[in-house]
């Protein structure tokens, strides 16, 4: 995985996000390491100063896991069952209430806001072709430019609701985002925890413009988005033990990841209120299942020049697959421990270039947790308990294709209903 950080391989990151999202910043730098460097440092820094601003973090994450878990089950006349569409309805959208809350301070229409003026099932969606559009690069030209200006118009929306926070923390005024239901929320509302993150961003990015400020929150937005949600689902699952048909999972020496009992073992780790280790050994767990199916199966590079040992001409395209890093004892090391900090490599995706790969695993832990203390929780019969994907391969590296309710090919999975006991 040392290849990510070749000079002779470059990313199209740049190029992508000038279309979307121009300017300078942590995408804008993605390929001068000094800088891009030092632009991670900044948002990580001002991001996670501290253990107690990560915990606030995690108790939102965990809070919010449950909310949605009863607000979006339901129940069948007739059936004692609870169901629900934890993929659609939960994992996808906790990234979006974290993002709105502690990130981008975007005026989400929630239960408790219901003057906001954005749907979280939008913003998701949005994000997603928003994060296709500047990582994923195996569009056709013609796709791409089409996708262009829709993709540049949530951007820039984005960007210019952080934007007019940090101008609000410049000139200590409150923000008015737009009119109406955004002024209310502001008026109302205790200030959200994006402020206090965006005022550090602020304060400690001193000789950076508000619109490069601005770039880098929504930059880390876009990061959180899909590849959050994604690692969640790829969790659960495993969690959620094997099917006949299900996607296919590495070997790794020495786990039960496909083994029938997991989901047993993980409601046991899950429910365990007296074991002060339960969290640590599903951390573990959670680690191994992330090596297995990491939430972005590879990236494409650009060789710069020519690239021998690749056998790769300049211009030509390259593929470096995460999934593979996490099953290689060269990366992970032969004799490494789960309870080891895990190699970035493991993870590999933009969170854990941005924050690093303790801080995803931090964030899953909790959520996983709150999930599988659901009461008999179990996949919903037939397709709807399972992933629909299918399996393809790049450059030889395997990789997994999902399905969505259309049954089109997407790179990010959407659908998985489960049902439990209330």
């Amino acid at each position: 995985m040392a290849a990510l950080a070749s000079p002779s391989l470059a990313a199209t990151v740049p190029h992508n996000a000038s279309i979307v999202l121009p300017g300078k910043g942590y995408l804008d730098s993605y390929n001068v390491a000094g800088v891009n460097a030092a632009d991670k440092k900044l948002i990580a820094e001002a991001f996670v100063p501290t253990s107690v601003a990560l915990k606030k973090q995690v108790d939102f994450l965990e809070k919010t896991t449950a909310m949605l878990l009863k607000e979006k089950s339901y129940s069948l006349v007739g059936d004692n069952k609870q169901s629900i569409n934890i993929v659609r309805d939960v994992i996808n959208l906790v990234p979006v209430y974290f993002i709105a809350e502690h990130v981008l301070g975007l005026p989400l229409k929630t239960p408790t806001n219901p003057h906001g003026s954005d749907l979280d099932q939008e913003v998701y969606l949005k994000f997603k072709e928003i994060y296709e559009y500047i990582f994923i690069d195996i569009a056709e030209p013609s796709t791409k430019v089409a996708k262009g200006s829709t993709v540049q118009s949530y951007s820039k929306y984005f960007q210019e609701t952080v934007k007019t926070h940090i101008q609000g923390i410049a000139t200590e005024q409150i923000p008015l985002i737009g009119l109406g239901a955004s002024l209310i929320h502001w008026a109302t509302q205790t200030p959200k925890e994006s402020n206090n993150w965006l005022k550090r961003l602020f304060d400690t990015g001193k000789g950076k413009s508000k619109d490069e400020l601005a770039n880098d929150a929504t930059a880390l937005a876009i990061a959180l988005s899909v590849e959050f949600s994604q690692a969640l689902t790829h969790v659960v699952d495993i969690f959620l033990g094997p099917t006949v048909d299900g996607t296919w999972v590495p070997n790794i020496e020495g786990t039960t990841l496909n083994d029938p009992s997991i989901t047993d073992h993980i409601k046991a780790l899950a429910l365990d209120a007296n074991d002060k280790d339960a969290t640590t050994k599903l951390a573990k767990i959670v680690v191994k299942a992330l090596r297995t199916r990491p939430p972005v199966p590879g990236t494409y590079r650009s060789a710069a020049t020519d690239v021998a040992q690749l056998s790769r001409g300049k211009g030509d395209k390259v593929y470096l697959s995460f999934t593979e890093a996490g099953v290689d004892p060269a990366v992970w090391g032969d004799d490494a421990k789960p309870s080891q900090p895990p190699p970035q490599a493991l993870f590999a995706g933009e969170i854990v270039k941005l924050l690093g790969p303790e801080w995803l695993l931090n964030a899953v832990v909790p959520v996983i947790k709150t999930i599988f203390k659901l009461t008999d929780i179990a996949r919903a019969p037939g397709n709807s308990g399972k992933l629909l994907s299918f399996n393809e391969r790049i450059e030889g590296t395997p990789v997994t294709t999902y399905l969505n309710y259309k049954q089109e090919p997407t790179f990010w999975s959407s659908d998985l209903t489960v049902t439990f006991t209330s």
